[in-house]
């Protein structure tokens, strides 16, 4: 108790709550500290996986269980002195089609209320929130990161390669909660999908990223945690930001 203050980062994030047709979606985000209102910023949405999903006491798992959030408060992490606006919303498990339609609700909202440029609007996540999200909104992200996800469903996939998003999928090879053939299957099917739309082969290829981590990439032997090395990778964090989305 006599030691030096700790400035934990999650204590940083404000706490709001979103209501769509009755519902109440919890969210926290987090400003810059010189926030100007007449500067746009960068958005990052974090999408949290099942486990941090809203169950009436639980606010602020979504950005105190995992690195995502946080990070990017953090220029030693991202690699830039750039400021992020970060918004993570939790979900409220009552299935995809509705949690998505939610999220895409809060994030269109939330961009309407703060200083964003709409052409940098990021998401990082561990969910299927991000396949239903992108699917039932295609271009509502810029780019995402897809860390040890579920399997995109065909459909979903078809949907997504019609705006032709730049993805970067990550997964660990003994991943025990979700197999790394979620991940696998997941870039195959869009970039099929992409092909489908009208996407050479090599474009196909290079907008849909993936990248498998062994063992030995994880400082912790919990190898469905991909965020950590995809985070750890400094080149997959410039990809993110350096996606810019051209507007008319």
């Amino acid at each position: 108790m006599t030691g030096r203050t700790v400035n934990l980062l999650v204590d940083d994030f404000t706490p709001g709550t979103y209501v769509r047709e009755g519902t109440t979606l919890p969210y926290a985000y987090h400003l810059p500290r010189h926030y100007n209102p007449r500067h746009q910023y960068p958005l990052v949405v974090i999408l949290p996986g099942h486990g941090m999903g809203w169950d009436g006491d639980n606010i602020g798992v979504q950005i105190a269980a995992d690195i995502p959030a946080t990070t990017w408060l953090s220029p030693k992490w991202t690699g830039t002195r750039e400021d992020f606006i970060v918004l993570a919303p939790q979900n409220r498990r009552v299935g995809a089609t509705t949690e998505a339609a939610d999220m895409v609700a809060l994030v269109e909202w939330f961009m309407k209320s703060h200083s964003i440029d709409t052409g940098r609007v990021y998401a990082s996540t561990v969910s299927t929130l991000a396949w239903e999200a992108m699917a039932t909104q295609p271009g509502l992200f810029s780019a995402p990161l897809i860390t040890g996800g579920f399997r995109v469903s065909t459909d979903q996939a078809a949907r997504i390669a019609t705006d032709r998003t730049p993805i970067w999928i990550t997964h660990g090879l003994n991943d025990h909660l979700l197999p790394v053939a979620f991940g696998r299957d997941s870039a195959t099917l869009l970039r099929n999908a992409y092909v489908a739309a009208g996407v050479s082969p090599d474009k196909a290829a290079n907008l849909v990223r993936y990248t498998e981590f062994g063992n030995n990439a994880f400082s912790e032997p919990d190898y469905h945690a991909a965020f950590g090395p995809t985070y750890e990778d400094t080149s997959i964090l410039r990809w993110l930001v350096n996606c810019r989305r051209q507007h008319g």
